[in-house]
């Protein structure tokens, strides 16, 4: 069985290229600045924040949360921080 390869020699020069220059700028971007997307995320909007010492109590509308892999929406939310 032959098998027929029909890239030319520059083709594959510059995949090669390509590669390097990817790899190059990968590098670049592994520095300690490094930023992490977050798996869980809330969008919403803000009613009140209550703060006493290091305690926040935070009321929420109209929210969207991503937990888990799944999705929710609620109408009204209050959490409560400690920091």
């Amino acid at each position: 069985m032959k098998i027929e390869n029909n890239i030319s020699e520059a083709q594959i020069a510059s995949l090669n290229n390509e590669m390097q220059v990817k790899s190059a700028s990968e590098s670049e971007d592994s520095g300690t600045d490094e930023e992490i997307e977050p798996e869980d995320k809330i969008f919403a909007e803000f009613v009140n924040i209550k703060r006493t010492k290091l305690k926040f109590k935070c009321e929420f509308r109209n929210a969207m949360l991503h937990l888990r892999g799944r999705d929710y929406v609620i109408k009204s939310l209050v959490g409560d921080i400690d920091y």
